[in-house]
């Protein structure tokens, strides 16, 4: 193994190891009762379920990682990393950003609602604009 190997294990050992640290931390947080002040619940709700979110995706990261699979779970790794920075811009520019980040989702769903009824598909009761 050469140098420039044992170093990329190396610093994959290490990231696995923070991405373990991180899924753990989650499901201990999990586990717990959260209290939150009203003016924060919001951006909590937002960042706890994107939080979960990074927490399940580094659950797998180490799963296929410990399978012998890291060049599978470099992808997924990725997600970790591109959503963890996605949740510090989320929480540094909050309570804007999360106003924002809701109406972007309202609105794709719209949109989504109104390409399947250009296709005429057959939607839940459930699903309404």
């Amino acid at each position: 193994m050469s140098a420039g190997d044992e170093r990329n294990a190396a610093e994959l050992t290490a990231a696995l190891l923070t991405i373990k640290e991180l899924a753990n931390a989650f499901d201990d947080v999990a586990a717990r009762e959260v209290s939150v002040k009203a003016e924060h619940e919001v951006a909590f709700l937002a960042a706890f379920g994107w939080w979960g979110k990074i927490a399940r995706t580094a659950r797998g990261v180490t799963l296929l990682a410990d399978a012998g699979l890291s060049s599978e779970a470099t992808p997924l790794a990725r997600v970790v990393v591109e959503h963890t920075l996605a949740l510090k811009w989320l929480l540094d520019g909050a309570p804007e950003t999360v106003l924002a980040w809701e109406e972007e989702g309202q609105e794709n769903q719209l949109q989504l609602i109104e390409e399947a009824a250009k296709a005429e598909w057959t939607l839940p009761d459930w699903v309404s604009a």
